[in-house]
């Protein structure tokens, strides 16, 4: 059985929502199952823009998670995933495309409810700032998941939920956009329904012009400093395509599938210009480093669905699903030594990565008389990995094999869970409550030198939410669930892998996966277009993975990882939004917390052990005409405690704007980063000194695109960032 695949590229990337109506019982499908399909199918929509009678509420909230409707966000339009992620409450996005739940990176990201290869995590950074968001039709946040979701993930989960096609006959619709930076993106979207059969259809292609600045600036304990100044650019293409079809056997039978293909290839060019300095300020070593580095990623995956549906509540889906994902990394690089001073040597050095994945999933749901929701399914998953690093070292004219060079890896997973939950309603209470069983087989091999090594467990992960309706839009829910965080294949691989000169990552194939045990209690409370949300969540991790950083001499540092020990969470965080006037809307979301960290055998903590940080969010939108549109954006993230230091600081925002001119129509501008103010700074505290890290990219950027409904019912041109509507308007399926 060959290995999975598992890395894709390591492009240097860097790159409004409203409110709704409590919808307290039975949850909504779970994101990690395939998603019910609805019926029937709206006559009143389009594969665009889901256009719905009445005014849809924007952020709509269940037992278990909260949905933001981003199908009318000026950033979905013409941005990417990791633009609109940014405007999304609970979720930061830094400039390198690194996503984090309320400060926590281990987050699973879904796409209709079901794992994606694009959004593994070896890939996510790359897939956010190269897939365009404008699929996206809303994004379910579940901070506490209920057992019907698998336990990955001990931060949370995101779910994409993509635009159906919906409504009778033919839809369509295709759209561009164009950047002052050379970037541009056009995408083809279709649709086709009839009684029986339903057909959507996409297809996108992507041009990013990255240019990425750094400045890494070490200070040793021992005395001494150096200074790494890097450039680098890359002009990544990526083209991605899918289709779904949904044909109904019988008035309660469907069958569907779906095939999703994405790939991608460029170029990037680097140049560190390194420099060190003894405790006296005398240079003591120099050199300059160019690089070549070609990226190509291919995934695909096919999944087929029989869902069955007696009734409301009672169904049952089968799923299987299958998917590739490849990722060839070579690099070529040339290195000219100043001081001491030496001819220039050259390295080639390719790094192939491959993942198969196979799955089997069944959910049943059914009421029973007592008034009880059951639930209950099993997923049966086979990840199939394997890591090949190829190298050859010479001089410019001539390289030769390097056997120091070359390794193989595989990483061969077998998971099986089996869930049951049950929900029931007291008065004004619902309780729902559930368990998750999971076995879990893992065999490590280092092929090339013969090594093996192994991790088997079996888990329970339980869960429980409870919902109190207090009247007049007033409802306290509490909830506890246990996750669990695993490795990559990168983070077990235990060859060395040389990024530059300076700099050596190496993974560690003894690292346990983190569990995380994560206590939520949320007061909502709504009054036509005014909502409140005030949350305080507490979180406490064992097994905490962490970057540890160790100093090799001679300027390198060694990158591995590591479980940490504990890290606990303590935060609250207050989401409003209300109606200025009737064309001036706003919403507001705060999130404060103050992290804790301890570290476990062999790993060193310096610096604060705790630390408090604060990030928020802030969206004005403005319907100054019946075709003209504004919106505004801000976000801010704060401080950010590392267990060998700090993430510091960082501001930005957006300015928006659409004109419609025919109801078929519209264009539209969007300024991000108005002020050049993204960017990532990382302070690294060690026993060996301190090392501060900045990178900027070219951030700011001014988007001109369009968009042109070319069959079907035209979209929405309106946008309803203040909630309110109809009870119950845009439910989640």
């Amino acid at each position: 059985m060959k290995r999975a695949v598992a890395t894709t590229s390591l492009f240097l990337l860097t790159a409004a929502p409203v409110y709704a109506q409590t919808q307290p019982a039975p949850p909504p499908a779970p994101a990690q199952r395939p998603a019910a399909p609805a019926d029937p199918k709206p006559a009143d929509a389009t594969v665009e823009a889901v256009t719905v009678s009445g005014a849809r509420q924007q952020v709509e909230t269940s037992i278990d998670r909260r949905s933001y409707s981003v199908a009318n966000d000026l950033q979905a339009r013409t941005g990417t995933i990791a633009d609109v992620l940014r405007n999304v409450p609970s979720v930061q996005v830094d400039v390198n495309g690194g996503v984090t739940l309320r400060g926590d990176g281990n987050v699973t990201i879904l796409v209709d409810g079901r794992p994606s290869v694009q959004f593994t995590r070896e890939n996510l950074a790359q897939a956010l700032q190269t897939l365009p968001a404008e699929q996206v039709d809303r994004i379910e946040v579940i901070t506490n998941p209920s057992a019907e979701f698998r336990a990955d993930g001990s931060a949370g989960i995101i779910n994409l939920v993509m635009k159906k096609a919906r409504g009778a006959g033919k839809t369509g619709s295709i759209r561009s956009n164009v950047d002052s930076n050379g970037n541009y993106d056009v995408s083809l979207s279709h649709g086709f329904n009839s009684d029986k059969l339903s057909v959507a259809d996409s297809l996108s292609f992507r041009q990013n012009r990255l240019e990425l600045d750094g400045i890494y600036a070490r200070e040793l304990a021992a005395g001494g400093t150096s200074d790494n100044i890097l450039t680098g650019r890359a002009e990544p293409i990526g083209v991605n395509g899918r289709i779904g079809v949904d044909y109904d056997l019988s008035p309660v039978t469907r069958l569907s599938s779906s095939l999703g293909l994405f790939y991608q290839a460029g170029e990037q060019t680097f140049n560190d210009a390194y420099e060190q300095r003894n405790a006296a300020g005398t240079r003591v070593a120099a050199f300059d480093r160019d690089s070549v580095q070609e990226i190509t990623g291919r995934n695909g995956q096919l999944d087929f669905t029989l869902r069955n549906k007696w009734a409301d509540n009672h169904t049952l889906t089968l799923n299987a699903a299958y998917s590739d994902n490849t990722g060839i990394n070579r690099r070529i690089e040339v290195l000219t030594r100043e001081l001491p001073a030496g001819a220039p040597s050259a390295t080639l050095v390719v790094r192939n990565n491959n993942n198969l994945r196979s799955a089997l999933t069944g959910d049943y749901a059914k009421p029973l008389e007592s008034g009880v929701q059951l639930k209950a399914g099993f997923i049966v998953e086979e990840i199939d990995s394997l890591i090949e690093h190829r190298g050859a070292a010479g001089t410019t004219a001539a390289l030769t094999p390097d056997p120091a060079l070359s390794d193989n890896f595989s990483d061969v997973e077998l998971h099986s869970n089996v869930y049951l939950t049950l929900q029931k309603k007291f008065g004004n209470l619902t309780a729902l409550g559930g368990v998750r069983a999971e076995t879990v087989n893992i065999d490590l091999d280092r092929l090339t030198a013969d090594v093996q090594y192994e991790q088997d467990y079996r888990r329970l992960y339980p869960t429980l939410h409870l919902s109190y309706s207090l009247g007049e839009g007033k409802t306290l829910v509490a909830s506890y669930s246990k996750r669990v965080s695993r490795p990559i294949p990168m983070d077990l691989d235990p060859r060395p892998y040389s990024v530059n000169p300076n700099a050596i990552i190496q993974g560690n194939p003894f690292l346990v996966p983190q569990d995380t045990d994560s206590y939520e209690v949320v007061f909502e409370k709504r009054k036509g277009p005014a909502f409140t949300l005030l949350t305080g969540y507490y979180r406490e991790t064992n097994n905490a993975f962490s970057n540890t950083l160790t100093d090799l001499g001679n300027g390198v540092l060694l990158q591995s990882r590591a479980n940490l020990g504990y890290q606990s969470s303590t935060g609250i965080e207050w989401t409003t939004g209300n109606r200025l006037s009737p064309k001036l809307n706003y919403n507001l979301s705060i999130n404060a917390y103050e992290t804790k960290i301890s570290g476990g055998p062999g790993v060193v903590i310096t610096g604060d052990s705790s630390a408090f940080t604060s990030f928020g969010r802030a969206n004005l939108t403005w319907q100054a005409t019946p075709k003209d549109l504004w919106q505004f954006n801000v976000f801010a993230n704060g401080k950010q405690l590392l267990p060998q230091g700090y993430v510091e600081p960082s501001l930005s925002g957006n300015i928006g704007y659409r004109r419609t001119v025919t109801d078929k129509v519209s264009l539209m501008v969007v300024v991000r980063d108005p002020f050049d103010s993204l960017k990532n700074t990382v302070v690294i505290e060690t026993p060996a000194g301190r090392e501060t890290r900045t990178q900027r990219s070219n951030n700011r950027v001014v988007s001109v695109g369009f968009v042109w409904n070319f069959a079907g019912r035209p979209q929405n041109t309106g946008f309803d960032f203040g909630g309110g509507g109809n009870p119950g308007s845009g439910a989640i399926p």
